[in-house]
């Protein structure tokens, strides 16, 4: 009686290994596959950069740092007619309308969500000197 209830105990315990094998093969194909799904939307942007944006900005390059888990836009904008005050008020308006347009955007919103990826904006002046950069992380665009 006692060798089996043993084998039951092994055999429940080597089904509970067997489902959570399972569970974790499911989480890395996911993830995987919301890799594979941002390195294509990269791929797909970065063949319709550069952009002008409005008159003052391009919109040139996107990347993604699979280690930092970070989506990164790198911009050019013209600053030589703007103060330094001017600047820090039209990146503020920026970045809230950059956040508004991540939290109402769908696509790769799951990929983005499956692989918690933050959004890096860069912005370098014409000369190519960083002028001003931010992040939105996971847990304020996807609220």
């Amino acid at each position: 009686m006692k060798n089996i209830i043993k084998k039951a105990k092994i055999l429940t315990f080597l089904i509970f290994c067997l489902g959570l094998t399972s569970c974790l093969n499911k989480v890395d194909e996911n993830k995987i596959k919301a890799q594979a799904d941002i390195l294509n939307s990269i791929d797909i942007m970065n063949k319709n950069l550069p952009v002008q944006i409005d008159e003052y900005t391009i919109a040139e390059k996107v990347a993604y740092d699979s280690k930092k888990k970070e989506f990164i836009m790198f911009y050019k904008i013209q600053t030589k007619n703007f103060t330094k005050k001017d600047m820090e008020a039209i990146f503020k308006e920026i970045k809230k309308d950059q956040l508004q347009n991540a939290r109402s955007s769908k696509s790769n919103k799951n990929s983005f969500k499956i692989l918690n990826v933050t959004m890096v904006f860069i912005y370098n002046n014409l000369e190519g000197k960083e002028v001003w950069s931010h992040k939105i992380a996971s847990n304020d665009y996807l609220k």
